[in-house]
């Protein structure tokens, strides 16, 4: 069975190869090369099909070329295993929360870094990180527009037993009254530049975070450190699931991460 030759390019720093692409690849220059067996060149070709990771879009190549059978194969593959996903948990979500909803693991590492602070989350959603912060130990006030996600927020908090306090109003007006140890903000994927109005507020806390789409440019927000959030199940424990910011300001209330 003849290898073949598997080159990626436009990886940015911040992304783990070895995560993204496996242990097999090496770095050559600034691209990262592999040989695989025919049907693994073309697993790697459909998972990375047109993506865009950190502001840099990925270019694969395969050398010799394969056939339109094996690709449309391994696409195939590809749809399958993206059934196989990390789990939301027991949350109830609309059709926005369906897409952007944190998997419980996910988010419980994640707000275990800020245990028992004061955490305003901003953007809630339906509240898939408000109740990790909260099983963290945090006190959290959270904050969604939509008055059909924030009943369901209240209602995923009172299923899990958790005590936040739900604001159903603009987040950008909230903010003014508000502070903390911790903000983090999850925008809406589709309306990115909502971003920026409840991002302004990041100076009245001690820390700031984000949940951001993999294709997000890290430029966009300077003065934060970033790293990949990557699945825990079969289907995306290769995948990145979303670029975490974190923006580290001054002390607050006496706590820190």
């Amino acid at each position: 069975m003849t290898a073949i030759a598997v080159t990626v390019s436009g990886l940015h720093p911040m992304i783990p190869p070895a995560r993204l692409l496996g242990p097999t690849f090496r770095p050559t220059g600034e691209t990262w090369t592999a040989d695989l067996a025919p049907a693994a060149a073309a697993d790697v070709a459909a998972r990375l099909r047109a993506l865009t990771l950190a502001g840099s879009r990925l270019e694969v190549t395969l050398l010799p070329k394969l056939g339109r059978d094996a690709i449309r194969a391994a696409r195939t593959r590809d749809a399958v295993a993206r059934r196989n996903t990390t789990p939301r948990g027991d949350l109830r979500v609309d059709e926005v929360g369906r897409i952007g909803a944190s998997p419980a693991k996910l988010a419980d590492a994640l707000a275990a870094r800020w245990s028992g602070a004061v955490v305003v989350d901003a953007m809630a959603g339906c509240g898939g990180d408000a109740l990790a912060f909260a099983r963290a130990g945090c006190r959290v006030t959270a904050i969604e527009i939509d008055p059909g996600r924030a009943a369901l927020l209240r209602e995923n908090a009172r299923a899990a037993r958790l005590a936040i306090t739900v604001l159903q109003t603009d987040a950008r007006i909230a903010l003014e009254g508000l502070s903390g140890d911790l903000l983090h903000v999850d925008p809406p994927w589709d309306d990115l530049p909502s971003l920026h109005g409840v991002w302004a507020h990041r100076h009245r806390f001690g820390d700031a975070t984000a949940k951001l789409p993999p294709h997000f440019d890290p430029n966009v927000l300077p003065s934060c450190s970033w790293e990949p959030v990557f699945g825990l199940a079969e289907g995306d424990r290769h995948r990145v699931k979303w670029l975490h910011a974190t923006y580290k300001g001054r002390p607050n209330q006496g706590w820190r991460a």
